[in-house]
């Protein structure tokens, strides 16, 4: 089942009309109908009984409303969840730097950057050139600041004096 067929049922059962329930679901009262017809021919029993307008629910159908209600649920915070990782990961970058550079980044790089982007997290450490290219290469890491390496074809290079800072090609520059 689709969450979209519990939302219908629940919509329907909170209304208790087909007519309101279709209204609030923007859809029209005939496919609202046809959907509620073909849920119930799909469970074997009737979800509804319908006096005159008036659909109130049978057993199988308060369950069905009440798993519905915790499916739906679940499934705004499992949204709500992946909305916030996908903003922590957007305000995350993984730097390495050769450590030599410790120096230049923490001293004059580093505040440079959080004054520009005080909301952006920066998750540092000193390697070698070779262990933080292929930390880049397998995706461990953002921007890496490296020296006397073989540029990579599908990264982009800037160079920084005698270093370079690289990232995939597909990544959206920093600066």
């Amino acid at each position: 089942m689709d969450i979209r067929d519990y939302e219908y049922i629940v919509a329907i059962a909170e209304h208790g009309s087909i007519s309101r329930a279709a209204q609030q679901l923007f859809i029209t009262q005939s496919a609202l109908t046809r959907f509620l017809q073909r849920t119930e021919k799909q469970t074997g029993v009737p979800l509804f009984l319908r006096r005159g307008n008036q659909f109130l629910l049978t057993e199988a159908g308060r369950q069905y409303v009440e798993t519905g209600r915790v499916i739906m649920h679940l499934d705004r915070q499992l949204a709500d969840k992946l909305a916030e990782e996908q903003r922590i990961h957007k305000s995350l970058i993984r730097i390495s730097y050769s450590m030599g550079r410790s120096d230049d980044f923490i001293g004059t790089v580093f505040p440079q950057f959080f004054e520009r982007f005080p909301d952006v997290e920066i998750k540092a450490r000193g390697d070698t050139s070779r262990k933080s290219m292929m930390a880049l290469q397998n995706g461990d890491m953002d921007l890496v600041v490296v020296t006397n390496v073989e540029k990579i074809p599908g990264y982009h290079y800037i160079p920084v004096q005698k270093s370079y800072m690289a990232w995939p090609s597909a990544a959206i520059p920093l600066f």
